[in-house]
């Protein structure tokens, strides 16, 4: 697999010059100038995407439509954090309700999903409203909040066809 890579690709500098392959354990040294180097990489790469996107914008115009693109994804995603927060503390106490909004917020694809233009943010947000409709219609034994179920699953499909079907077997049991 190494041969398919670019020559050079596997080997790496350490801060203080050396060169030695990725992979390699030859000494404690060479493993933690490897975490050094890749955690700079990282850095320097977070840093230049950050600069990127934020302060270059570009014309009003186009700070104008990021903001319309991007703004609804990102209150889509604090919304969703919110709500499963309020889900989970609601019927297992405070702390799982902040475990559960935690690992939400902090998911690497939760992540991803809010600050890009795609559109499952707003699916999830839908869906966790589902989910707490289907919590109403069972705590209260209504058909209105069954039916609410229904039509905000419907929503859903609208978002994003079949993948908001999948929670459907979940809500009804």
């Amino acid at each position: 697999m190494r041969s398919a890579a670019p020559p050079g690709f596997w080997t790496r500098r350490s801060p203080a010059g050396h060169a030695h392959m990725a992979g390699d354990s030859g000494s404690v040294v060479a493993a933690v100038d490897n975490e050094i180097v890749a955690l700079g990489l990282a850095r320097d790469c977070l840093a230049d995407c950050c600069l990127d996107r934020f302060v270059t914008f570009g014309s009003a115009k186009r700070r104008a439509q990021i903001c319309r693109i991007l703004l609804p994804q990102a209150l889509a995603g604090v919304l969703s954090v919110l709500l499963l927060y309020y889900l989970v503390r609601r019927h297992f106490g405070v702390v799982a309700g902040l475990l559960a909004a935690l690992a939400l917020a902090l998911n690497p694809i939760s992540i991803l999903t809010n600050r890009n233009v795609t559109i499952d943010s707003t699916l999830t947000l839908v869906l966790l409203l589902g989910a707490w409709t289907v919590l109403k219609a069972a705590e209260t034994g209504r058909l209105r909040w069954l039916l609410l179920t229904a039509f905000i699953v419907g929503i859903g499909f609208n978002i994003k066809m079949l993948e908001a079907y999948l929670v459907v077997p979940a809500y009804g049991l």
